[in-house]
């Protein structure tokens, strides 16, 4: 799962009301002004804290869109994930 340009509400919340745990990449821009870069790092402990494994990327110089970097970073990542849940299926495992 990709969050982009985003912010995680209630993190606090997280921990009792998580019902899955796929793993997130995070992507934010430098220059947002809509949404504080900060709320990234604001939301990756509170991720890492439920079992979430959690990635970031940082956009520079992106407002609050996703920029060609970020775009490829969410690709990539979307891959490797899908990639890594392939193999463990034919392995045998769920």
């Amino acid at each position: 799962m990709a969050g982009i340009s985003g912010m995680l509400i209630a993190p606090e919340r997280l921990q009792a009301e998580i019902r899955s745990r796929p793993p997130v990449q995070l992507i934010h821009g430098t220059e947002d002004d809509v949404v504080a870069i900060r709320s990234m790092s604001l939301a990756e402990p509170a991720l890492a804290g439920a079992g979430v494994g959690v990635e970031t990327h940082v956009s520079q110089g992106v407002a609050h869109s996703v920029g060609q970097d970020g775009l490829a970073a969410a690709t990539a990542f979307a891959k490797l994930k899908a990639r890594g849940r392939m193999a463990t299926k034919r392995s045998g495992q769920n």
